[in-house]
């Protein structure tokens, strides 16, 4: 069976003995693999920013006509993770009386927590390994006994998992273990990782953790012809609509909509081709 398929299987089982994931390639293993994440910092700086607009924010009308505007409040959130490290320790033990030379390979990267063990995932990167007698990757372990090698890396903030790859040489046959550990993030959190967003002329309020995005429609209508609140013949209505990012951050904008409502004469808005008190001449 595939080695990657054999771990999949393992971990679905659970088949975890202390920590310790044992995968063989053939019948059995000499050799146990536990990996340990000692740390695994990162600090997340949090910004949020809040914007509001309405389209159109004019609206030209005749006496008695609805008009339709859409107001829009996007509250957007940007994290920028700083000061990534994550750091641990892979010991390998030897059930043998044999010694046995090994290599050690890590990698992490943003997929591997969802694909199981995968060294070849897309964006992910080679963690560097050091065994402490020869100052690389590469290192014996002896009979019973174990062998303890690090690990620091500066990985990708959005890394999910470290897995590690032991190549070893066993009765004349090139072996392979692989293990898996998912990466727990801890660090500081500068900022608000959620935030209360609200537009009180549409009576909505609602907690968000991450960048949204609301759309309200609004119709306005222009009084009948014969109605009073024309002023030589134009009624205009000014709207300002605010809304809010609040959550200890203390946010908000505002939107304008205008809309003008006139008679037409010759075919134009009366207001807006008034020159002096002269209207243009009839269109044919």
């Amino acid at each position: 069976m595939n080695i990657r398929k054999i771990l999949v299987l393992a971990l679905l089982l659970g088949v975890v003995l202390g920590g310790v994931v044992v995968i063989t390639s053939g019948a059995s293993s000499p050799l146990a693999v536990n990996t340990v994440i000692t740390s695994a910092l990162r600090e997340r700086n949090i910004e949020w920013t809040l914007n509001k607009s309405v389209t159109p924010n004019l609206v030209l009308a005749t006496p008695g006509e609805e008009s339709a505007v859409e107001w829009t409040v996007a509250a957007e959130k940007m994290v920028i993770n700083a000061d990534v490290e994550v750091a641990g320790n892979v010991e390998i033990m030897n059930t043998t009386a044999i010694s046995i030379p090994t290599s050690i390979f890590g990698f992490m990267g943003p997929a591997l927590a969802s694909q199981g063990v995968s060294s070849n995932s897309n964006g992910s990167m080679e963690v560097p390994v050091v065994c402490p007698d020869t100052g690389d990757n590469t290192g014996v372990v002896e009979p019973y006994g174990s062998l303890i090698c690090s690990y620091v890396a500066t990985p990708l903030d959005t890394a999910e998992g470290l897995i590690i790859i032991v190549h070893y040489e066993y009765d004349q046959q090139q072996e392979e273990l692989e293990t898996f550990e998912a990466i727990q993030w801890t660090g500081p959190v500068v900022g608000h990782e959620t935030a209360i967003l609200s537009d009180p002329r549409f009576d909505f309020e609602a907690e968000i953790s991450e960048s949204t995005t609301m759309i309200f429609p609004e119709m306005f209508a222009c009084p009948p012809e014969n109605s009073d609140l024309y002023v030589d013949g134009v009624y205009e209505l000014t709207e300002t609509n605010e809304a809010h990012l609040n959550g200890n951050i203390g946010l908000s904008d505002s939107a304008t909509v205008t809309v003008r409502c006139s008679a037409m004469i010759h075919g134009h808005f009366l207001p807006l081709v008034m020159n002096n008190g002269v209207l243009p001449p009839a269109e044919d």
